[in-house]
């Protein structure tokens, strides 16, 4: 077993996945990010896949350097950071020119996820995109992550997928927390869908899933980001971004990580210095 990393004082660091592509994994993680960090606390957003990551592009940055340039070990994980406002900066995956990149070993992967999870103490909130495949969530895993969030749906397949997806992480991160969030769903239809997933993680499975909330479907934002706004300006007052925003503090303190206006301010001090 790979050993994990130990979470970063006071960072909740929430590693955000699926079973299955498609489901809004990473329009989740740019709400939560945005949200979380208009109130003033200080986000990281990783984009955890380092061929086709689409954070850069959906919320309008160009990277300086994709994830894969950590490879040869010349490049600092500090030099990665790219702005996207006065609290919140993005820890980009793939490269803005769209060149491929060749995959990254498992190997690879664990060395430059721990690069990367030295940044995490100077943030409030690191949200890693860890998109759907079973290898690059495994290793966001034990990248000193505190909590994982599922995004799921009401789709058999989905279903099936992040139960197999969810046994992995239980070998690999044993009692690991792990809540889940129905994109795209009232929050009746979540909490059934979530107790699903919640009745078959604890029959086969011997765990407990908490019910992070519902993304509610919302065609203004979907309309906004096909019409190729950026995030901020699709998702402004939308009521995904609202429940984004709600869970996201829920989070943070959940894990006891709100801190107070001098502690915000030493980690602004230090992630600019």
């Amino acid at each position: 077993m790979n050993a994990p990393i130990a979470p970063p004082t006071d960072a909740t660091v929430l590693v955000i996945a699926s079973g299955k592509g498609g489901t809004g994994v990473s329009l989740t993680a740019a709400l939560l990010g945005l949200t979380v960090a208009g109130e003033g606390r200080q986000v990281l957003l990783v984009d955890g896949t380092e061929s086709y990551g689409a954070l850069h592009l959906m919320l309008g940055v160009t990277p300086r350097h994709p994830l894969a340039a950590l490879r040869g070990g010349d490049t600092q994980a500090e030099e990665l950071l790219a702005p996207v406002a006065e609290t919140l900066a993005l820890f980009p995956g793939g490269g803005d020119d769209g060149a491929a990149v060749a995959p990254l070993s498992a190997a690879e992967r664990q060395l430059l996820f721990r690069r990367v999870a030295e940044l995490y103490a100077r943030y409030d909130l690191v949200v890693v995109d860890a998109g759907s495949r079973l290898e690059a969530v495994l290793t966001a895993c034990d990248g000193g992550v505190t909590r994982l969030l599922l995004v799921t749906s009401d789709d058999p397949i989905t279903m099936a997928a992040m139960h197999a997806l969810l046994k992995a992480v239980e070998a690999r991160r044993p009692g690991l927390p792990v809540e889940v969030l129905v994109n795209r769903a009232g929050v009746a239809e979540a909490e059934r869908i979530a107790a699903q997933l919640r009745d078959a993680a604890a029959r086969f499975l011997g765990r407990t899933l908490d019910f992070a909330g519902a993304l509610p479907d919302d065609p203004c934002l979907q309309g906004g980001l096909g019409a190729g706004m950026t995030v901020q300006d699709a998702a402004a007052g939308s009521p995904a971004a609202l429940a984004a925003r709600e869970a996201g503090l829920r989070l943070l303190n959940d894990d006891g990580a709100l801190v107070g206006a001098g502690g915000s301010a030493a980690r602004s001090h230090a992630r600019h210095a």
